[in-house]
């Protein structure tokens, strides 16, 4: 039997130091995927904002850099999804709806970085 290479030894080793991220990403990465499949495509990126925004508050206390990025990675796609779906697929209701539900969530991820800014200097 071929004993592991460097790589898969040391990526063994950085899964044992660092569980807590495969119990977080694994479910969180799943319930974005059932978001998608379960949630009405016009309703999709608000789906996504509100699960972006809520990770990012319920992870902010943790203090973890890479959870933190992971929701603002979800934001980010909601941001292209509007850009280049909603704004040619939506009737102009729903449109407002995306833009001011986006706007609204980007603007308290802008406050609570900016309300805890010594908080997270210490995390960058």
């Amino acid at each position: 039997m071929a004993k592991p290479n460097g790589r898969v030894r040391r990526a063994a080793r950085w899964l044992d130091q660092n569980q807590h991220h495969l119990f977080f990403f694994v479910p969180t990465v799943l319930l974005t995927i059932l978001v998608s499949l379960e949630v009405r495509r016009s309703y999709l990126t608000a789906a996504w904002g509100v699960e972006g925004f809520a990770v990012f508050a319920l992870t902010l206390p943790l203090g973890e850099r890479v959870f933190r990025w992971f929701s603002l990675g979800l934001l980010l796609l909601c941001v292209a999804r509007i850009v280049t779906v909603d704004v040619w697929a939506l009737d102009p209701l729903g449109r407002i709806f995306s833009f001011l539900a986006l706007g609204a969530a980007l603007v308290l991820v802008s406050y609570l970085y900016a309300r805890y800014r010594e908080f997270l200097r210490r995390y960058l």
